[in-house]
């Protein structure tokens, strides 16, 4: 007997009495047998998420998506997300040259942290990780501007760079992008709390290449009226975070359809399918600071 009880008052307790999980041993320890009813439930839930807890990729190095991390320098799942923006969007626009996303927007991790040893362990990559780490799901935007509403856009990412701020940026592929942080910074004109345009221009960004094309050289924008085309979230288009101040309505804008969450899915089908995944070895360094790099 695990305990005894008269008219309701507990008056001993068995040997017998523990803390009991809820599983399968439990139960036949027990003798004892689930309710159909909580059978049935578990059943459904199950059927439910299956899809969800399905492998995407079997395995994958440590993504870093702490908020320390991704507001404040490249990580390799900034990376991982900007690179796959770019994917989905050259399926559609080819010309589209490179993929920025704001760091704020990734809210979680994807990989295993034991927070007694401080150990980080990558594994797999299912669609409720990346349902976690991309928890918005914005959708994917093509963006033509020139040069100059570009560069404006990127000082307003590195306002207040170190301080965790949801606006840092991070970029793709072939982007090399190079800023001060002890440089002047953006200030925006505001109205009724919204930007409403720049106030005062920054000057962090120091070197900017794109696909090869070399933007902005020590500190010096090259072509600043010549339009160029990338691909972004819909949030950051819209204003969100302090992006494109004041040139929202000027913006070129083409909306692909398909979410964030979406986009990594397909990148990494594609990447495994061809053969190019590799266990993710590409995205292996937590911060490699081999896109974004701060200067003095």
């Amino acid at each position: 007997m695990l305990f005894r009880s008269e008219r309701g008052r507990l008056c001993s307790v068995g040997e017998g009495s523990r803390p009991w999980p809820v599983d399968d041993r439990s139960l036949a320890a027990l003798d004892a047998a689930p309710a159909p009813a909580a059978v049935a439930l578990e059943a459904r839930v199950r059927k439910a998420l299956r899809d969800r807890f399905a492998a995407l990729a079997a395995r994958a190095p440590y993504l870093d998506g702490d908020r320390d991390a991704v507001r404040n320098r490249e990580t390799n799942l900034g990376n991982l997300s900007a690179d796959s923006i770019l994917h989905e969007a050259r399926k559609r626009r080819p010309d589209v040259l490179f993929a920025l996303r704001n760091g704020g927007s990734i809210r979680a991790s994807i990989g295993t942290f034991d927070p007694a040893t401080g150990a980080r362990s990558g594994g797999t990559i299912r669609p409720l990780d990346i349902a976690e780490a991309l928890r918005f799901d914005d959708e994917l935007v093509v963006v033509t501007t020139t040069r100059r509403v570009l560069v404006e856009t990127l000082e307003s990412a590195l306002r207040g760079a170190g301080t965790g701020r949801g606006h840092f940026p991070q970029v793709s592929e072939g982007v090399e992008l190079h800023y001060d942080p002890a440089a002047p910074e953006q200030t925006h004109r505001m109205i009724d709390g919204r930007v409403a345009g720049v106030e005062h221009p920054g000057s962090r960004v120091r070197r900017l290449v794109a696909g090869g094309i070399v933007l902005v050289e020590d500190g010096r924008l090259l072509e600043p009226d010549r339009p160029i085309t990338f691909a972004t979230l819909d949030y950051l288009v819209r204003g969100g975070d302090g992006w494109f101040p004041g040139a929202i309505e000027s913006l070129q804008l083409e909306g692909l359809g398909i979410g964030e969450q979406a986009a990594l899915a397909a990148y990494l089908r594609d990447r495994i399918e061809a053969g190019a995944w590799e266990d993710g070895r590409a995205y292996a360094e937590i911060a490699p600071a081999s896109r974004i790099r701060p200067v003095q």
